[in-house]
């Protein structure tokens, strides 16, 4: 189950807020991060897939009625989108091989294709390494509780986050994934699950300690999981990706997709 918070740009605000409070389940409130006046978030309940079936339909379908936006909000490119998953759903393997999965510069490009921004907050903010220069997984694994103070989270044993400007923020009991840019395309947003989801089982269940995105996507591209992650196999076939804030990325792993998808770029997954 994942609970998202969705930024998003609206010039009919108030209008837009009173359809979304008719969903149902919804937080809906304004951030200091966004515009004053047209700007809100939407923070929704942990939601399993066949739920988010229907609440991605109903939240954006009502965004796009009354033309918000995200990806190209007219106010910044700041907008982003978080997803959190409760840990007892995490290994604390699964935790290090994915916060070193969004941190490693060999899958730069990679992630950030998927996220659809330039901007993926950097090792140096990233999962609590404080100052390890080269992050592995023996320093994630070994040397994060050290870098807090509180003896309670030390003796844990734990992986915690430093704030807000890491990719992956490990609360005490929430992992939340903080790299996507924001945007009210249903079938964008769909792919941001699909692949918290992915990177979640591909974590847990797969043997060895890679975080490398080229052995991710030789276990994605197994009939089982192109069936279970069907959009996100989609969107990773691409030749070329899109967006309003980064030169245009070149696929350096379409090779690694079994029976491409899709040979040509198509539109960006924005707005």
């Amino acid at each position: 189950a994942l609970g998202a918070e969705i930024e998003v740009y609206c010039e009919e605000r108030a209008i837009v807020v009173s359809y979304l409070k008719d969903i149902g389940g919804l937080v809906l409130e304004r951030d200091g991060s966004l515009d004053d006046y047209n700007g809100f978030e939407i923070i929704t309940k942990p939601y399993g897939r066949e739920e988010w079936g229907h609440m991605v339909e109903s939240i954006f379908n009502t965004l796009q009625e009354h033309e918000a936006v995200g990806y190209n909000e007219p106010a910044g490119s700041n907008y982003g989108i978080h997803l959190t998953v409760h840990r007892r759903f995490l290994s604390p393997l699964s935790e290090a091989r994915i916060a070193m999965f969004l941190v490693d510069e060999v899958n730069q490009n990679f992630v950030r294709a998927i996220a659809q921004r330039a901007q993926i907050y950097n090792a140096q903010y990233g999962v609590g390494m404080g100052a390890v220069v080269n992050p592995n997984l023996r320093s994630v694994s070994d040397g994060l509780t050290k870098t807090y103070t509180d003896y309670d989270i030390a003796k844990s044993g734990k992986i915690y986050g430093k704030g807000k400007y890491c990719p992956v923020n490990f609360k005490e009991n929430l992992a939340e994934f903080r790299i996507f840019q924001s945007t009210t395309n249903p079938v964008s947003f769909v792919k941001n699950l699909e692949f918290v989801w992915a990177l979640i089982k591909w974590t847990n269940a797969s043997t060895g300690c890679s975080h490398d995105h080229r052995d991710f996507l030789l276990w994605l591209n197994t009939p089982q999981q192109r069936s279970e992650f069907p959009v996100l196999s989609t969107f990773l076939s691409k030749r070329v990706f899109y967006g309003t804030n980064f030169t245009p990325i070149i696929s350096s792993w379409q090779a690694l997709m079994r029976k491409p998808l899709q040979t040509e770029a198509v539109e960006p997954m924005a707005a």
